[in-house]
């Protein structure tokens, strides 16, 4: 992946896989590529969950990927082990 990310719809199996609760919708990032801009520069981690992208709620990998392509400022809020806080991303 060009972006560095393998990414998954959060299903209620996937869900009860994290023992997250039932309420977390997001996008679960399962792969962020060594030295990848994912993993470098973003610290995107494997099993964070990407919640929201510059304020709009994302559950589809699809969206999350043509958000990151295509925007060159990111606030993304990220759920890590049940912590919620803002991922900001500058993309050059």
């Amino acid at each position: 992946e060009e972006l560095g990310l393998v990414l998954q719809k959060l299903t209620p199996e996937v869900r009860e896989e994290l023992q997250a609760p039932a309420s977390l919708e997001g996008v679960l990032v399962l792969v962020p590529i060594a030295r990848s801009p994912a993993a470098m520069e973003w610290r995107l981690r494997t099993g964070d969950v990407i919640t929201e992208i510059n304020g709009e709620k994302v559950s589809d990998p699809e969206r999350v990927k043509e958000l990151i392509e295509t925007e060159d400022e990111l606030r993304m809020m990220i759920n890590r082990d049940g912590y919620v806080g803002p991922l900001n991303i500058r993309r050059r």
